[in-house]
């Protein structure tokens, strides 16, 4: 920038600017992708690096009707929970919103993101009865989409997560949120993708870690040529990793070649194996997984004459182990290659209590087989749009005797649970934070209705 000269014309307008465009901010609130809110002048704020309880001086970064968001220069008074962030990737990474805040202020704000959201839909519950655990903060993500783009001007192939609210590529040399063994694999990763006549034609690569193993899955637009497929595959036996190729949709996706066993977790609850695909659904958190398990367990209270009905059921991960405790339970959801892998999963773990069926839960009526059956608990587990109009066929018809709920989305989570209050009579009896993707705005919810 020029040093103008003192009391020039082009040091007064600089001055102007400056002060035209700082603002000191005191942050009461932090959102969901990691900024601090504010109000100043009757407006509402979004400030970059900025943590609730703190007073900071912001640059204005952007200024439309709709979205105001500005960009901490200096923090005039933190806050004691902020931390340093281990990454040297925060901040430009897309990945991680929160590695600023401390893990016990990253669980009391998810805690109040749900107390909010159920205190806006007027939901009636107890402040002690909701609580909240944090089982694994780093080295968790068994799963991860890394995006992949070749950028001559930047030495060549980038692999990492996007950028933040951008579509450019983060080039990472590690990750601290992976699974050790998933981090320690992309040096190798990106040296074996820049030396493929086809790394232009791939956008991105899926990784997963199971029990024993890795596997890959490389998205690529163009075919491959044969020594690229031979450099993959040489890649997956030097790494010890399954590699399959991904060509189009998810139908397309095939193992490079036929080797080494099936990506697979434990349920420690029942001590039941989970087969699983690089691209399927899981939970990424194995830790917080397990504590999830064991939580639906106790909160179901489950007998041996209980029939247990579930909602978006998936590959089996709750199934399975509260087959292990009823008479009978049945799993619904509308992916059709999940129901077949919760088959799968079924028959390999000895469970012929359990009975997986495809049904289209987005949309009511789903069916009458279920009418004809008793069930008298029932679990589900929706995406984040939740499950109201399943929720409005289903239970006026099964009245169930306790009702657990799994939520990834605090909103939905409180309007359903405003309409299982307040439409059908039940109690809001216990809710649990659980922070299953740590330094991100995401969180996890169960919730007992009985």
């Amino acid at each position: 920038m020029p040093s103008w000269p003192t009391g020039s014309r082009h040091a007064s307008r600089l001055h102007k600017a400056t002060i035209l465009t700082t603002i000191d901010f005191s942050i009461t609130g932090l959102a969901s992708n990691g900024r601090g809110v504010a109000e100043h002048d009757g407006e509402s704020w979004f400030v970059d690096d900025a943590l609730p309880g703190e007073i900071v001086r912001a640059t204005i970064a952007v200024k439309r009707r709709r979205v105001r968001r500005a960009k901490t220069l200096i923090t005039l008074k933190a806050s004691p929970d902020r931390v340093v962030p281990r990454c040297e990737y925060f901040g430009v990474c897309g990945g991680c919103v929160m590695q600023h805040l401390s893990i016990s202020g990253q669980l009391r704000h998810k805690q109040a993101n749900v107390v909010a959201a159920l205190e806006r839909y007027s939901v009636e519950f107890a402040a002690d009865g909701i609580t909240g655990i944090s089982p694994s903060a780093w080295g968790y993500r068994r799963k991860g989409r890394l995006g992949v783009r070749y950028v001559p001007k930047k030495g060549g192939i980038l692999v990492g997560f996007r950028e933040r609210e951008k579509n450019y590529v983060t080039d990472i040399k590690q990750c601290h949120t992976l699974v050790p063994e998933l981090s320690s694999l992309l040096p190798s990763l990106k040296g074996r993708l820049q030396d493929i006549s086809g790394r232009e034609s791939i956008p991105q690569v899926e990784v997963a870690s199971g029990m024993n193993n890795a596997a890959i899955v490389v998205r690529h637009l163009t075919p491959l040529s044969e020594r690229d497929l031979q450099r993959l595959t040489s890649f997956g036996r030097e790494q010890n990793v399954r590699v399959y190729l991904q060509s189009g949709g998810p139908d397309t996706i095939v193992p490079l070649e036929k080797r080494g066993e099936p990506l697979t977790y434990r349920i420690r609850a029942s001590g039941d194996t989970i087969e699983f695909l690089t691209t399927d659904f899981i939970q990424v958190n194995d830790a917080a997984n397990q504590e999830i398990v064991d939580l639906v367990l106790h909160m179901l209270a489950l007998t041996q004459s209980d029939r247990v009905l579930e909602l978006f059921c998936g590959l089996g991960n709750l199934t399975l182990p509260v087959a292990s405790n009823v008479d009978r339970v049945v799993g619904l959801d509308y992916d059709e290659q999940l129901v077949r892998r919760g088959k799968d999963n079924a028959l390999f773990n000895h469970k012929d209590n359990v009975e997986f069926i495809r049904a289209d839960l987005t949309e009511a009526p789903v069916g009458e087989w279920w009418a004809s059956e008793r069930f008298t608990k029932l679990l589900l587990d929706p995406p984040r749009s939740g499950a109201l109009e399943i929720l409005n066929t289903i239970v006026p018809t099964l009245a169930p005797e306790r009702i657990v709920y799994v939520s990834c989305n605090p909103e939905t989570l409180a309007r359903d649970a405003a309409t299982l209050t307040a439409r059908f009579g039940y109690r809001l009896e216990a809710v649990q934070v659980v922070d299953m993707f740590t330094h991100t705005g995401h969180v996890e919810t169960i919730a007992l209705f009985v």
